[in-house]
């Protein structure tokens, strides 16, 4: 709908200039996005996992108790892995439903001069 709605509010001689401006924008958007998501989750990752110890062996401890230990430090670092995923699809939803409304504005917008047209 931007790119629709975009084009059809200039002549045709300036079409292709305003078509590379919104993927141009559209590009700058998703580069700043992931920037900012990937940030965000490397220090969420950090405070998930900022109690985690690393289980290294320990001067008379069984071959067992390590791998015990071993094998609960993966469980909660896998857990914390998907916490961090669960939350980046929790905002990607947020933001693409606060998306949908521009866009629908925007349509609405196209039928209201249609009419009038």
């Amino acid at each position: 709908p931007i790119m629709t709605q975009a084009l059809s509010t200039v002549g045709v001689d300036y079409r292709s200039t305003v078509a590379s401006l919104v993927i141009v924008s559209r590009m700058i958007g998703m580069a700043l996005g992931l920037a900012a998501m990937a940030a965000w989750g490397v220090e969420h990752f950090q405070v998930l996992t900022s109690g985690l110890e690393l289980p290294v062996p320990v001067e008379g401890e069984s071959p067992a108790a390590l791998g015990a230990r071993q094998i609960q430090y993966a469980e909660d670092l896998s857990e914390a892995g998907l916490a961090l995923f669960h939350r980046f699809f929790q905002i990607a939803s947020i933001v693409s439903l606060v998306a949908i409304l521009p866009a629908l504005a925007m349509r609405a917008d196209k039928r209201e001069q249609e009419k009038l047209g």
